[in-house]
């Protein structure tokens, strides 16, 4: 049997083109291990670069300059990614200035607290 699959994937279940290992259980059923392209972004990262993209559709948005205030949790190492992605986006897009609030430590009671005082940030990552 010839397998069509792209050199990349695994040969059972042609699961795409990321860098995987195929573990074959009895050939009735098998799992693939993935290994992420980039493991050092987290899906939060993801979410937030996706969640500032949005708003360059927003009708209004670049009528001035617009503030999106950012808070969110992390160690040294995430605050410099995300501060290096933040920066990145304010050069691509001159109206939007995104100011980051890194909380260290009680950041859900910080955040319940600006809500309860009606100062919510525009944007703030919640764990699941």
């Amino acid at each position: 049997m010839v397998s069509l699959a792209a050199p990349n994937s695994c040969p059972i279940c042609d699961a795409g083109l990321l860098q995987m290992s195929c573990i074959n259980i009895r050939k009735i059923a098998h799992k693939c291990k993935v290994k992420r392209f980039f493991p050092t972004v987290s899906r939060r990262k993801i979410l937030l670069v996706t969640f500032l993209l949005g708003f360059l559709g927003v009708p209004g948005v670049r009528a001035g300059e617009t503030v999106l205030q950012v808070a969110n949790w992390g160690g040294a190492e995430e605050v410099k990614l995300e501060e290096e992605i933040v920066q990145r986006f304010m050069q691509e897009h001159p109206g939007v200035r995104v100011e980051i609030e890194t909380i260290p430590s009680g950041y859900r009671e910080k955040i319940l607290t600006r809500i309860a005082g009606g100062n919510p940030p525009d944007v703030f990552l919640l764990d699941s």
